[in-house]
């Protein structure tokens, strides 16, 4: 199972301001699928790390525009994200996937083999 941990779509962390990533979540048979969104992040500036049962996402974002330049008007600002999550003992821990593409990251967090459904086979006597 993997819950929000947090509601907000903003909030302080250690009194930096940061951004709470969209997210979705996904559930299969299979595993849990989560997308976030995370314009402006590479892969070096994101950490996904699993601690006990939390779930923790960090994005940091660098400013892109030239040092030489002169800003003269701006409505855009650069902040990190931040998002956990709390997981169940459900998911293998061993299995844990991550992509990113296009400002999209995409966790797979597969279920653990005693999690998954099971069909009983019905025996006749």
């Amino acid at each position: 199972m993997v819950t929000e941990k947090n509601l907000r779509t903003d909030e302080y962390k250690n009194e930096e301001y940061v951004l709470t990533p969209a997210a979705d979540i996904y559930e299969t048979k299979e595993e849990y699928r989560l997308k976030l969104e995370m314009p402006g992040v590479s892969r070096d500036d994101l950490s996904v790390t699993l601690d006990n049962n939390e779930l923790i996402i960090e994005g940091k974002v660098h400013d892109t525009v030239p040092e030489s330049s002169t800003l003269k008007y701006a409505e855009y600002s650069l902040y990190n994200y931040y998002r956990a999550f709390r997981v169940g003992e459900d998911i293998d821990r061993n299995t844990i996937d991550a992509t990113l593409e296009n400002g999209i990251l995409t966790l797979t967090l597969h279920k653990a083999e005693e999690a998954k459904p099971k069909k009983i086979e019905v025996k006749v006597v």
